[in-house]
């Protein structure tokens, strides 16, 4: 198998990163993806693969995982099978199971894995199957570098855009949802909450998507002393707090006021805190022009 894959930074904070054999789990799926659409025969049978899907099955996934690896420290398949399924229910992937095989989906493949839709077809023929067997010469690695940078700042500049008419009525919406289920009194017309929400609509998120980010933090932090403080645009729209909230299971019932946090929200808690320490120092601002996006 040739070619390669992206990693976001974001992985940093991700509490698989600390286990190796999750972090190694979690590589080995990133690589078995397919970066495009595919049929794969499974004994008699042709599956057709979706970019972002592979084909495994129990003792598939522990002799790719084990390969090279002292018996002594190799894992079971049920271990490893276990492991999938935590990735599962953290809606890092979809498990389709089968009595002969199971197609696993690496859920927004798409989004961190895929090249720009506004590169040109000569750039993208730089990059066919993001093999690198495509970069003939210090030419075009020098011509594949240029042209990331552009396609980077384009995103990064998003929360900078004029605001159109769709927009401002979609930032009005958002704000009146909010307010009245917070009973608070956020203004749609303040320019830092206005670029902020602009941001993330321009980067093509939707009015369900902000009602769903809001409904979730909702129902986990409402109620609680330590954490509904938080319950407010800057910290709900923030760019690497969006995706996030958005990937969120609806919890099933929030914590008592002034209970113990659950250890994502002692987590999260620890988050907004350490941003808070780093504004204070001039480290990242909600509303800076030229927003931080991990890469």
């Amino acid at each position: 198998m040739q070619g390669w894959i992206k990693l976001h930074r974001k992985l940093l904070a991700s509490p698989f990163f600390a286990d190796p054999n999750y972090l190694k789990l979690w590589v080995l799926c990133l690589l078995k993806a397919s970066h495009q659409q595919t049929r794969q025969l499974v004994g008699n049978q042709l599956i057709d693969l979706e970019v972002g899907q592979f084909v495994t099955g129990r003792h598939s996934i522990e002799e790719e995982f084990n390969k090279g690896i002292k018996p002594s420290k190799q894992l079971s398949e049920s271990t490893l099978w276990r492991m999938l399924s935590r990735f599962e229910s953290e809606q890092m992937l979809n498990i389709k199971k089968t009595t002969k095989y199971s197609v696993v989906t690496v859920v927004n493949w798409i989004q961190y894995q895929d090249l720009d839709s506004s590169w040109t077809a000569n750039e993208q023929q730089l990059n066919t199957n993001k093999n690198v067997k495509n970069y003939k010469n210090l030419k075009d690695l020098k011509r594949y570098s240029v042209v990331r940078k552009k396609s980077d700042s384009k995103k990064e500049e998003t929360e900078g855009e004029p605001v159109s008419k769709e927009n401002e009525a979609l930032i009005t919406d958002i704000i009146h949802y909010l307010n009245a289920k917070l009973s608070t009194k956020y203004r749609p017309s303040t320019k830092e909450i206005k670029k902020m929400i602009n941001g993330r609509l321009n980067e093509g998120y939707t009015l369900d998507d902000f009602k769903y980010v809001i409904d979730v933090k909702c129902a986990d932090w409402l109620g609680n002393v330590k954490m509904e403080k938080f319950l407010r645009p800057s910290t709900l729209f923030r760019p690497t707090n969006f995706v996030e909230y958005l990937n969120q299971k609806m919890p099933i019932a929030a914590e008592v006021d002034g209970g113990t946090l659950s250890k994502e929200n002692e987590r999260l808690l620890r988050k907004i805190q350490e941003e808070q320490a780093n504004e204070k120092i001039g480290a990242y601002s909600d509303f800076d022009d030229s927003p931080k996006h991990l890469q």
